[in-house]
């Protein structure tokens, strides 16, 4: 009898650890499943924060650049009303039946607009939010990201080419109204100097057409320029405004799916 006793409770602390290592075992499982449930919520939970931020950046891209098209087209008509006004003056002195108040506006009109230095102040305010913060890569599409960096590298240069021409002008302007008082001419500034006649101020004028010419046809230089840089640069960002609405079009129809 104690050797059955002996062989029974063998047999019973044989049967309570197999049930231990079974609870053991059910509670690691549930444990590591927990664990495994927590990720999948926190990954959904990022990843439904990344597609939110992403929407968000899309858009901020998308109504930057619509807005840059309006600025680009006021640039191009101010640039091409500046490219007329030179080209009306220049008419204007070379016509030797002009009278004196239609060369005195023409040179005027060609002051104000003609000389005009051109301009480019594109909306980059959000690309470089991405860039500065690293949230380029919440752009899912590899193929769009690439091409917002290339067209915020092509705003780059278009606005280095417009310092270049502005200064290239600059040097040419400065000696034209610090030496010779052209300043008595622009609209702005001509009732500082005095009441002039416009037979006196024609003369004056006529002159000094050759160095009008001149500093016109730097302005010109630099009005077309910029003109065609301007036209590139809009149809890149048209280009892009259209896969933009294309990408925000495809995300949305795929949420309501």
């Amino acid at each position: 009898m104690p050797l059955f006793h002996k062989i029974r409770k063998n047999e019973i602390k044989i049967e309570g650890l197999k049930r231990y290592f079974l609870y053991a075992i059910g509670e690691i499982v549930l444990v590591v499943l927990g664990i495994l449930i927590a990720l999948e919520i926190n990954n959904w939970n990022e990843g439904k924060k990344t597609t939110q931020q992403e929407a968000l950046y899309l858009q901020r891209l998308l109504l930057e650049n619509k807005q840059d098209i309006l600025t680009i087209d006021k640039s191009i008509a101010a640039l091409e009303r500046g490219n007329q006004s030179i080209q009306h003056m220049t008419r204007m002195l070379s016509d030797k039946t002009v009278t004196d108040s239609a060369l005195n506006n023409s040179v005027s009109a060609y002051l104000l607009y003609g000389s005009m230095y051109p301009l480019f102040n594109p909306s980059t305010s959000t690309f470089e939010d991405l860039a500065s913060t690293g949230n380029l890569e919440v752009i899912g599409d590899t193929k769009l990201r690439d091409q917002i960096v290339t067209h915020y590298t092509n705003y780059k240069y278009t606005e280095s080419n417009f310092e270049l021409n502005t200064k290239w002008v600059l040097a040419i302007d400065a000696p034209f109204y610090t030496d010779h008082d052209f300043l008595n001419h622009e609209p702005t500034t001509t009732d500082l100097f005095g009441e002039m006649d416009s037979r006196e101020a024609a003369a004056e004028l006529k002159d000094r057409k050759a160095m009008l010419i001149r500093n016109a046809a730097a302005h010109s230089w630099a009005n077309t320029a910029c003109i065609r840089l301007l036209r590139d640069i809009r149809k890149e960002t048209n280009n892009l405004i259209k896969e933009l609405k294309r990408t925000i079009a495809l995300k949305n129809d795929g949420e309501m799916v």
